[in-house]
């Protein structure tokens, strides 16, 4: 599987450009061997595994565009259109969600359930993450980055909410106002979350928002806090950017847009 990805498409990308394979994507080989399947998981492989980097503006428009320019967003449409087709009585929306549900998302939103249950148990209340209300039996766990617009179920993601205020946010992504605004209670459910899972936590925080070395310093909290801002700065400017990109490259030239 290795080979066939650095043989493959990483040889040929920037080929048309430069002339010479290898151009945008560069490797560092490792000699690290895989001895110990039960180990195989992210943070393991990035850790011995061979590394290789691509310049960071063809990251951006990866990042922008990725699920187009790889087919997902097509395929996953066709075939929700198959499936409605054969089965009139769901709906796009009933046959997209279910695709889009994995099982890792259920597994760790039923930990998250069960770690702030503890939490509710230990100091008698939570308090819901973004509206500050008290959760009594309405506890739901909300995707802090939206699962339909990130695709991530870790558990630094998924915080405590009031049902009312997670169906009202659904997959809005949080602003940097309101992110600020609800600083000190997101750290304060990451530290719990910590002391509870520490192993799980400290391996998907270090894979999807800082780094181990980050990690290692005492300040982790207000860098991870950091890093999730620039997430969603980012995904909001995707989100307003993305619908002006593709009606630009739909509409002649000669058409003037306001």
């Amino acid at each position: 599987m290795r080979d066939t990805i650095k043989d493959q498409p990483m040889r040929y990308i920037g080929k048309s450009v430069y002339g010479k394979e290898y151009q945008i994507f560069k490797r560092v080989e490792a000699s690290a061997q895989l001895r110990q399947p039960d180990k195989m998981d992210i943070n393991y492989l990035i850790e011995n595994f061979s590394e290789f980097s691509i310049p960071r503006d063809y990251y951006s428009v990866m990042e922008l565009m990725g699920s187009f320019i790889t087919g997902m967003h097509p395929i996953l449409i066709h075939w929700a259109e198959f499936t409605v087709d054969k089965d009139k009585s769901l709906s796009m929306n009933q046959v997209l969600e279910t695709m889009l549900t994995s099982p890792q998302e259920v597994r760790n939103i039923l930990l998250s359930e069960k770690i702030f249950k503890q939490l509710k148990n230990k100091q008698g209340e939570l308090e819901c993450v973004w509206s500050g209300g008290g959760i009594t039996t309405d506890l739901n766990i909300d995707h802090m980055l939206p699962f339909s617009v990130w695709r991530n179920n870790d558990l630094w993601n998924l915080l405590p909410a009031k049902a009312i205020v997670n169906n009202r946010k659904r997959d809005k992504i949080p602003s940097i106002e309101l992110l600020d605004k609800r600083k000190e209670r997101i750290i304060s459910y990451w530290q719990f979350i910590w002391e509870t899972e520490q192993t799980g936590f400290e391996k998907e925080l270090n894979v999807n928002l800082i780094t181990r070395q980050d990690f290692n310093q005492s300040n982790w909290e207000n860098l991870a806090f950091q890093s999730l801002k620039e997430k969603c700065r980012y995904l909001i400017e995707t989100r307003i950017m993305l619908p002006i990109i593709l009606i630009k490259n739909l509409i002649p030239s000669s058409v003037s847009m306001y």
